[in-house]
């Protein structure tokens, strides 16, 4: 759980796709996570209009680096509040 961030499960895939509360705009948002703490993803936006202040996220990875990621948008999220 990151407070901001609404997460449902995902069924059949190794991505998720969370709603943000902040108003920035996706696009900015993933280059924000990109240059500050090194974690690539898929802006919303790239889905169409109904996936802005949405992102896209791989959970293809070992046990140990999805820690290590989820710990670092915990942080920069936390940043936003």
């Amino acid at each position: 759980e990151i407070d901001g961030l609404d997460v449902m499960k995902p069924r059949g895939t190794f991505y998720v796709f969370p709603r943000y509360k902040y108003p920035i705009p996706s696009g900015e948002l993933a280059e924000k996570i990109l240059m500050e703490k090194h974690i690539a993803l898929t802006p919303g936006s790239a889905f169409g209009k109904y996936g802005e202040y949405h992102f896209r996220l791989s959970f293809a990875s070992s046990m140990e680096n999805l820690e290590e990621g989820i710990s670092r948008l915990r942080d920069f999220f936390s940043s936003l509040s």
